[in-house]
């Protein structure tokens, strides 16, 4: 029988169903939402509400992660007047897209971008951790420390943001919702939140022991 898990501490972070939720209560019915692949897409998929068609877009034909913020800025050029927002993972802002924020800002696109930090690997840590063969070939999915995405942000004059709690969560979302320049608001998330991938997490089992 598995072992339950240990309740975090309370500075572990926010649970991603939790920041959904404020999403759902705070971001207006025509805003485009450009959401990147990872754990995020497991979360905003399941739980997000958008009821106006064409306000929601993820790239669910390649799969391809760092997605969201380069799309998110074509998103708001072709339509300048709606806010637009992109959802992304840690690990997915670290392949590169992040970078992209300052291209927002060299053009004058005040787009808002909300990190779904939880300080690692998430997909894989949820995916191939959860593998009978993890103690023998799991290597470390965690970083060392959380990335300060709110300081990079800053670093490349937009305006960052970080949310600890609900209270700061709603607060910071509102400077989002129709920014005059770019912003990034730095969610910390619970690393033990478990994603919604049942059937991905079953298929690399099965790979993995070579099924």
């Amino acid at each position: 029988m598995a072992r339950p898990r240990s309740k975090p501490p309370p500075d572990a972070g926010l649970h991603p169903k939790d920041v959904v939720q404020v999403l759902n209560e705070l971001l207006p019915d025509d805003a485009l939402v450009y959401c990147d692949i990872g754990n995020v897409t497991a979360w905003i998929t399941r739980h997000l509400r958008r009821e106006l068609p064409g306000t929601f877009f993820t790239d669910t034909v390649s799969g391809a992660m760092d997605y969201a913020i380069p799309a998110a800025i074509g998103g708001k050029i072709g339509s300048p007047t709606a806010p637009v927002c992109a959802l992304v993972g840690d690990g997915g802002a670290l392949m590169g897209s992040i970078l992209d924020l300052f291209s927002a800002v060299e053009q004058g696109v005040p787009i808002a971008v909300i990190v779904f930090n939880d300080g690692g690997w998430g997909m894989l840590e949820h995916g191939v951790a959860q593998s009978p063969l993890r103690d023998r070939r799991r290597p470390s999915f965690r970083f060392k420390r959380r990335v300060d995405f709110a300081g990079l942000a800053r670093s490349l004059h937009a305006r960052g943001l970080v949310a600890r709690s609900l209270p700061g969560l709603r607060f910071a979302l509102r400077q989002c919702l129709n920014p005059s320049a770019p912003v990034l608001v730095d969610v910390l998330i619970d690393p033990s939140a478990v994603p919604p991938i049942g059937g991905r997490t079953a298929h690399v089992n099965r790979h993995m022991e070579g099924r």
